[in-house]
Formats: structure tokens, sequence, C-alpha cells
């Protein structure tokens, strides 16, 4: 699943829990779908750096990636998203 905000951070703000309790709901129902589909792993950008981790809750990991640079990580950067055939995938931090 592709996402501009993500549901679900460890240590950082600016994230879909940490909006209004509406958006807050919408983020536990995607993070709950996502689970029920079995879906393997969800991505997202908006917080300006790269970082992957699992939330905890429903064990589905998240990746984010930021493009453009932050206080924290000055220097742009990107991914890049490899989906084969078997229905793998690998991620790349550039």
């Amino acid at each position: 699943v592709l996402m501009h905000i993500p549901p679900y951070h460890p240590y950082l703000s600016h994230t879909m829990q940490s909006g209004e309790v509406e958006i807050q709901n919408q983020a536990d129902e995607i993070l709950k779908i996502a689970s029920d589909y079995h879906v393997s792993e969800i991505f997202s950008g908006h917080l300006h750096s790269f970082s992957r981790f699992v939330e905890p809750s429903n064990k589905i990991k998240i990746t984010v990636v930021g493009a453009a640079g932050s206080e924290r990580n000055p220097f742009p950067s990107y991914a890049i998203l490899t989906v084969y055939n078997d229905e793998t995938y690998e991620v790349e931090s550039l």
C-alpha cells in the first residue's frame, strides 16, 4: 500500500495518529484492513526521512521515504522499490 502520511511511526510526530480523533480512527482502520488482507508493507512519505519499522498492534511493516532534506537529515534521498514476478520485493534507500 502506498500513501502520503504514515498511519503510525514509533518516535516521529506528523502521522495520522497525531491528528484529529477522526483521522486517528482512520489510521487504526487502515492498519486493521492491512492486517486482515495480509498486506506485506505500507509505504509513505511526508516525514522527510527514511525509516523502516513494524507497527506493534497489527504487525504491519511500514517504510517511510523522504525525498527532501530535514533538520535531522539535511541530505535529499529517495528509495527504489523493486517488485519481482514472484511477488517478492526489495527496498533500497539511496
